[in-house]
């Protein structure tokens, strides 16, 4: 009679232990749930523009369709040097993060500029990729004799993604028509 009891005393213990983990891991479900994902702070105003290169002058900033789901920070910068830029960066970091926008013409067989000496263009960033309350810089610029200034993060992305696009420009060349 003894090990009947003891035996239906492991049941139920092991059966109540089984009982409380259900109840924790459906409480914990339940309440991930209902944790409405966090939304990221948009910005409400133009984000300071500071420049790592010294030939870039920043002219004017705004946030274009401010409201919107496609809003924009829009920077138009002049071009100070005697050399056309064929690429140029914006970004904004916040420590190990970064969202960035390079226009470039690494894809043409010849370089082409994108900004004349002594011209201006417009550079955008989607206002969902900027950080609030961080500024803006215009991180690199490539220019047509092939020399560059900026900060070294920047270059580092850049000489990255124009050695992808000589990859794809190589494997368009070879591929027969």
């Amino acid at each position: 009679m003894q090990t009947r009891k003891q035996y239906v005393l492991v049941v139920l213990l092991g059966m109540s232990i089984g009982v409380a983990l259900f109840t924790i891991s459906y409480a914990r479900t339940r309440h991930a749930k209902q944790d409405a994902p966090q939304q990221k702070e948009l910005i409400t105003s133009v984000p300071e523009v500071v420049s790592c290169v010294k030939n870039i002058k920043v002219i004017n900033k705004e946030i274009k369709d401010a409201g919107a789901p496609d809003a924009t920070v829009a920077v138009e910068v002049e071009n100070t040097s005697e050399l056309g830029i064929i690429a140029i960066s914006i970004e904004s970091s916040k420590g190990r993060e970064s969202y960035g926008v390079l226009s470039s013409t690494f894809e043409a067989d010849e370089p082409i500029a994108i900004i004349e000496p002594h011209a201006t263009a417009t550079l955008k960033i989607a206002v969902a990729n900027v950080f609030p309350h961080v500024p803006l810089q215009i991180g690199s610029v490539m220019y047509i004799d092939g020399t560059e200034d900026g900060c070294t993060e920047s270059l580092k992305t850049m000489h990255k993604l124009k050695a992808s696009q000589e990859k794809q420009k190589a494997k368009r060349k070879e591929s027969p028509q």
